[in-house]
């Protein structure tokens, strides 16, 4: 749905775009690793939005993401962080405007299966939202309750038309549903009624 949208957007500002670069996070916990805190690495993929087929987009995409995943430097920064950590804030800068070239950052956070309560109320939307480190957008899928709620934080410089934006994202999330219906769609089997032969009705 975000590969369409900014295929629309693009499109309706006369910019043409191939690709755009996405980096999203990576659950890497494996068998055997505690329980407790959050054991994840950033993969970047680059999406083809100017494929205008969503099947075919969603197809390329997957194949991209089990490559980014299947990467065996995927989890470096448990291996630099310690040392990273020691480096003084400008080098630190300087490391972070060096290596970055990231468009997008995307992110899914999973929620309850059922909607929660807080003080008594149930609960009954979410508005996600997620800092801006240094991209043109952030975009977060939170599901809750068979729900999914999208939220999407830009920098306004890089999308000057807030209301194009929210348009193009609207009709491209509804372009990508629609294809993912329609590959679910079950089979249907014509049926046709026995006609007597020639020779029963003849009996």
């Amino acid at each position: 749905g975000v590969g369409a949208g900014l295929r629309l957007y693009h499109e309706a500002k006369g910019v043409a775009v191939d690709e755009v670069s996405m980096a999203i996070p990576v659950n890497v916990r494996k068998d055997g690793d505690p329980a407790g805190g959050n054991r994840f690495a950033g993969a970047r993929i680059a999406v083809p939005i100017a494929e205008k087929d969503p099947a075919l987009r969603m197809q390329l995409i997957r194949q991209r993401m089990r490559s980014a995943v299947d990467e065996p430097a995927l989890p470096i920064m448990d291996l630099i962080g310690p040392f990273m950590a020691r480096l003084p804030t400008p080098a630190l800068e300087f490391v972070a405007r060096s290596v970055s070239s990231i468009d997008i950052q995307a992110s899914n956070v999973p929620g309850l299966p059922d909607a929660p309560y807080f003080a008594g109320s149930k609960v009954l939307k979410f508005y996600p939202f997620g800092p801006l480190p240094g991209v043109a957008m952030m975009i977060i899928l939170y599901s809750q309750a068979r729900q999914c709620y999208v939220g999407v934080h830009y920098d306004t410089d890089s999308f000057d038309e807030p209301e194009l934006l929210e348009r193009c994202l609207q009709q491209g999330f509804d372009e990508t549903l629609s294809a993912a219906r329609e590959q679910t769609k079950p089979a249907v089997k014509s049926r046709r009624s026995a006609q007597p032969s020639s020779e029963s009705a003849r009996r």
